[in-house]
């Protein structure tokens, strides 16, 4: 690392300041890569404001230093990512200060326990070439998976109030962030987000004990048992995490059955049968003729 010089100071791709973390890469010039880095905000030592504003990645092509690419946002709390598309003749990075305008202006994003679900809600005031935001979970923090696919607002200069439930969290600690894709690909990631959710086996008193006919045609006979008298609510829920329809029942100690009617115009398919009561829930994968 000796032997590489300083990245440039002269505008407008100035980053001689740049966060306390070098990456390097054995990769073939031939090849190009996306790539996404991360970094404890301990090492943010880009001065105020830089350490809050848009960030790129500076690569060392072994000759000088690139226009830093790609973006994220500087944290200072937490763990902060940057990525970047199509990157060529990476040796070695740095995660600095980036003039480019970011396509969303994130206002908040929340993750909360509601009983045995996950509320999460985004607030973003203003957006540009927005095309979609993924949801994403993860147990551990570093491999998530995509929950649920969001549309953007495309390009708009006022507040856009986004939400999604995740009715099936993992026990423990659930952790979430937000994917946001450009409509050219490009993306980008939002902090993470972590909820506690505790279930215990003993607690989960409402069960379902048949459903039928399944597959199912216009109508479904739902039979489950309950310690509760509260409101059950019952909906079916579509491989995007969608409800299609939803039913509310007040609950009866014991067993009962409950008919689900009016359902002939759903889309043929696979859908989550996701039936709640006073913090219970269960659920049964369901099919539609």
């Amino acid at each position: 690392l000796a032997s590489i010089p300083n990245p440039p100071t002269n505008a407008p791709h100035a980053y001689n300041e740049a966060i306390d973390r070098w990456w390097s890469f054995d990769m073939p010039a031939s090849m190009s890569a996306d790539i996404t880095l991360s970094y404890p905000a301990s090492e943010n030592s880009l001065p105020s404001p830089n350490n809050t504003g848009v960030v790129g990645i500076g690569v060392w092509t072994g000759n000088n230093w690139n226009t830093p690419a790609g973006y994220g946002t500087g944290v200072i709390n937490g763990i902060g990512t940057v990525s970047a598309n199509n990157l060529t003749n990476i040796n070695n990075v740095v995660v600095t200060a980036n003039s480019v305008t970011l396509p969303i202006q994130l206002l908040s994003f929340t993750a909360k326990s509601t009983g045995q679900q996950v509320a999460l809600a985004w607030s973003t005031a203003a957006e540009i070439n927005n095309d979609y935001f993924t949801v994403e979970r993860s147990a551990d923090g570093e491999q998530f998976e995509a929950l649920a696919k969001v549309d953007g607002s495309g390009t708009s200069s006022s507040t856009k109030n986004y939400q999604y439930d995740d009715l099936s969290p993992l026990k423990g600690i659930s952790y979430y962030r937000l994917k946001q894709t450009d409509f050219d690909g490009h993306y980008s990631y939002s902090d993470i987000r972590a909820v506690t959710l505790d279930k215990k086996p003993d607690q989960q008193a409402l069960t379902i004990n048949q459903v039928g006919p399944n597959p199912f045609e216009d109508r479904l006979n739902v039979t489950i048992s309950n310690n509760s008298i509260g409101t059950v609510l019952l909906q079916l829920i579509d491989a995007g995490g969608k409800s299609v329809y939803s039913k509310k029942e007040p609950g009866q100690l014991g067993t009962s059955t409950i008919e689900l009617n009016g359902i002939y115009g759903i889309e043929a398919g696979t859908y989550l049968l996701h039936i709640s009561c006073e913090g219970q829930t269960v659920t049964k994968k369901i099919i539609k003729k």
